[in-house]
């Protein structure tokens, strides 16, 4: 088993701008469990978040990820808008 180092592990905003994206953003794909592996370290709701740089990595070359974002969340707006009364 390999032990990853403290030096190979990432916070959400190394990670967020690593990716080039908001934390907040990065923070609700966690949330979705949609974004890259994290490892949270401690058990309580606020302990720290670390991304593993190879996680990163393969997650945002990963070609499938871009078609379940873009058609999960057409399909949740098409399905979740609530028809008017009347027409």
């Amino acid at each position: 088993m390999v032990v990853k180092t403290e030096q190979q592990f990432m916070t959400r905003p190394e990670a967020a701008e690593f990716l080039r994206m908001k934390i907040s953003y990065l923070a609700k794909l966690a949330c979705l469990r949609r974004g890259p592996r994290y490892t949270k370290f401690g058990e309580a709701f606020c302990s720290p978040v670390r991304y593993a740089r190879e996680d990163v990595v393969a997650w945002a070359t990963d070609p499938a990820r871009h078609e379940r974002e873009v058609w999960g969340s057409k399909a949740r707006k098409r399905n979740g808008r609530r028809q008017k009364a009347g027409r």
